[in-house]
């Protein structure tokens, strides 16, 4: 796009593009907020470019996370269903090694017995 807020008009009209990709930096202030809003009430769609980069490669750009977005975030902490799922994978990967330890018992303490030269 332009790099100053009058070039924005010029540069839209002799591009015609289907969509404004904008970058959110700390520069929030200095954003030409008017004229973005003219060219969305013009019809052209504008996006966050984090937005973008999220849809494109499935990852959270993690340079543009503010640390408000986590404080407010309610998909930080564990879920329920997750701790549920977490336990009962636990039980079953116990209760098999159990079975297959437990199988090998009788054998460990008669290969012991035969072994041993004790009582």
């Amino acid at each position: 796009m332009a790099r100053y807020p009058d070039e924005i008009a010029s540069v839209l009209n002799r591009i015609n593009p289907d969509t404004v990709v904008i970058s959110l930096g700390q520069e929030r202030a200095r954003l030409p907020t008017d004229d973005l809003l003219d060219v969305r009430f013009a019809g052209v769609p504008i996006e966050e470019a984090t937005a973008l980069y999220e849809q494109a490669f499935g990852r959270v750009c993690v340079d543009r996370i503010d640390a408000y977005q986590l404080i407010l975030s309610t998909e930080l902490g564990p879920q329920r269903w997750t701790i549920r799922e977490q336990t009962i994978y636990s039980l079953l990967i116990a209760l098999i090694a159990a079975i297959i330890t437990g199988a090998d018992r009788p054998n460990c303490s008669t290969t012991c017995k035969l072994t041993s030269p004790g009582p």
